[in-house]
């Protein structure tokens, strides 16, 4: 049962500090209930209930890692909305002195903000763990900044156009 336990732990370090979404929460559940399946089907032609509860407390260990891992990333993504609040503020704020939106976060501290949060509780290396920002002018002239943030990598992200309220 350690070993299933340490396993277990490993998956969820990795899905939720290093990848950053639920891929291997998913895959972990899919393997969980096809196991979980055959299990049933063997217990229903042997009849053996000891065996079958000794295969489902066995994958309960990664059912709830895989459930924890979910819910991390959900409280991270809850997070990540929360601190970009903060920062289209801060942006608000500075157009509201300035007239112009920052040209980079790096312009709101330590005025609007004591630092520039990062998006998310990870490792720094995460790919999701940073606000992207990006400040410029459009082909017809006009002010263009926006505040992104990955909720499901690589893809999966969230966008707010300051201009556009």
């Amino acid at each position: 049962m350690r070993v299933r336990v340490v396993i277990a732990v490993i998956l969820f370090f990795l899905d939720t500090q290093i990848l950053g979404f639920w891929f291997l929460a998913a895959v972990t559940t899919l393997v969980v209930v096809i196991r979980l399946g055959w299990c049933i089907v063997v217990w229903l032609k042997a009849r053996r209930t000891s065996a079958l509860r000794a295969s489902i407390k066995r994958l309960l260990v990664y059912l709830v890692a895989a459930l924890l891992s979910v819910a991390v990333n959900v409280g991270n993504n809850w997070i990540a909305k929360q601190r970009a609040m903060k920062i289209i503020a801060a942006c608000d704020a500075f157009h509201k002195d300035t007239g112009t939106y920052p040209k980079k976060l790096d312009e709101l501290v330590p005025k609007y903000l004591a630092e520039i949060p990062s998006a998310k509780i990870a490792l720094r290396w995460n790919m999701g763990t940073r606000f992207i920002y990006v400040s410029g002018r459009t082909k017809a002239g006009e002010s263009h900044s926006s505040l992104m943030w990955m909720e499901i990598p690589p893809f999966g992200r969230r966008y707010y156009q300051l201009e556009q309220k």
